[in-house]
């Protein structure tokens, strides 16, 4: 509940490394196998706000799309509009029930087939809450051929600058296994 309130608070956003921010939550989940395609080398966000939303979506896959060996593949991108920051998330697991597209953002919500036996239901809730205090949204899909899209905007400020500081191209990616 405490980081569910954190995140609801007024953002304070400073210069943050999206890349630097991915590569240190999946150096923390040594189950979850993290493909980074291109992201921006700084945006304007809540650090702290951030981090716990990109390690709620990682735990999230950790959680439901488990594969044989007991890692969990995630790929994650970034996409930029004059108006907010794209990120994606694709797992690799069995996607999500229409019915439950509709209720995952909802706190104490747990998914069918949770894999791990604890959670209180918040992680994406909190993924929501932090995509709201940004200005943003959170929304999931299903993939064609398996696995679940969470995709989470980031609004920018008023005042960002229109062309941003880029990153690596999309065309190289980087692999990160904890």
């Amino acid at each position: 509940m405490l980081a569910l309130a954190t995140v609801t608070r007024t953002v304070t956003r400073t210069a943050c490394d999206p890349r630097a921010l991915l590569t240190e939550v999946a150096a923390d989940m040594p189950n979850v196998q993290v493909t980074i395609g291109w992201m921006p080398e700084t945006i304007s966000a809540d650090r702290s706000s951030l981090y716990r939303c990109f390690q709620n979506l990682l735990e999230n896959a950790s959680a439901h799309a488990l594969e044989a060996d007991g890692t969990a593949r995630v790929d994650v991108a970034a996409d930029e509009t004059p108006w907010h920051w794209r990120f994606t998330f694709q797992d690799h697991g069995p996607g999500i029930s229409p019915e439950e597209q509709q209720r995952v953002f909802t706190a104490f919500e747990r998914g069918m087939g949770t894999t791990v036996g604890t959670g209180t239901g918040l992680g994406l809730s909190i993924v929501a809450a932090c995509a709201q205090a940004h200005g943003g949204t959170a929304t999931v899909e299903n993939v064609p051929g398996g696995g679940a899209l969470f995709t989470v905007d980031l609004g920018k400020p008023p005042d960002a600058e229109m062309s941003v500081a880029r990153g690596q191209d999309s065309t190289t990616a980087a692999s990160y296994s904890g």
